[in-house]
């Protein structure tokens, strides 16, 4: 927790190891078994429940969690976004977050500025980077807020309890792209893991959570068999493969560590207005992103 305070990323969920500690605990008093994408791929028996856990992005931090996984024999999904990789540059997200809270701006007007950004071609979020904050504000300032580097990926790659998958080469907002530039982010990512792990990885996860129904060939071709988008919502095991569901698989994101408790259960439920509202909300955005593309 004390490195929360540092200050070298956002801290967006304030997530810790004693947080993931607790998760787990409560999910095996719960009766759920963890299993990763290799497992969900070679089918699961609908009689009893599980838990995916997924890391995005590649930040070199998630090593501190391999102690975590060993101990409670938790398998996990990390999708990589291959180019901060290479260029051990900064999530931009992260500079925006140090460097205004340094100019002691508000934690709402950072949230809105970020949420701007993303919504930005990634061309111009790097000049809009620079201009604000200068040209070296991507060099990371530790462990913490980098990203792994090339071995690194390679090496955690190795672990008995870690899944590589693919989080595109720049962490494009693909419905924001052309085809043509997505189908770069994910071959060129694909090919990257490739070089590094030894193998062709067969899972994704949209940044952002962006996704409509134009990818999904997309990701087809380029051996992509399970798709994760945030929409927030359980994954029925008798449905997930029917139709397009490999490729818009549910996911929820614990938004802090106050009230677990409650955020499990009703990761659970069937009714939550919470949920419904969320839902909703990626139905029309989705719908009118969908319409968008045609």
């Amino acid at each position: 927790k004390d490195e929360m305070h540092l200050n070298h990323l956002d801290p967006e969920h304030a997530m810790c190891l004693s947080d993931y500690r607790y998760i787990f605990d409560r999910f095996i008093e719960l009766g759920f078994e963890f299993v990763n994408s290799e497992r969900i791929l070679a089918g699961l028996d609908p009689s009893k429940k599980y838990v995916n856990i997924t890391f995005d992005d590649g930040y070199q931090n998630n090593f501190k969690v391999l102690p975590l996984l060993e101990e409670y024999k938790v398998p996990i999904d990390l999708f990589v976004t291959t180019e901060n990789v290479k260029n051990q540059h900064c999530f931009y997200y992260d500079v925006i977050y140090r460097e205004r809270l340094k100019q002691k701006k508000s934690i709402d007007s950072i949230r809105a500025e970020q949420n701007l950004v993303k919504t930005m071609r990634h061309n111009s979020i790097l000049a809009y980077l620079d201009r604000e904050f200068g040209e070296n504000c991507v060099t990371p300032w530790g462990d913490l807020d980098r990203p792994m580097n090339p071995a690194e990926v390679a090496e955690i790659s190795k672990n008995k309890w870690v899944r590589i998958g693919n989080h595109t080469k720049n962490h494009y907002l693909l419905t924001e792209y052309s085809k043509d530039e997505v189908e770069d982010q994910i071959s060129s990512c694909q090919k990257d893991l490739s070089d590094w792990i030894g193998s062709v990885p067969n899972t994704f996860a949209y940044p952002n959570g962006n996704y409509n129904q134009s990818l999904f060939s997309i990701l087809q071709k380029h051996g992509i068999d399970l798709a994760l988008t945030c929409d927030f919502r359980k994954i029925y095991i008798l449905n997930w493969n029917k139709g397009n569901e490999p490729y818009r698989l549910g996911r929820f994101c614990f938004q802090g560590p106050e009230k677990i408790d409650d955020q499990i259960s009703m990761f659970r439920n069937d009714f939550s207005l919470f949920l419904i509202t969320r839902r909703a909300l990626h139905w029309f955005r989705n719908l009118s992103q969908e319409r968008e593309s045609y």
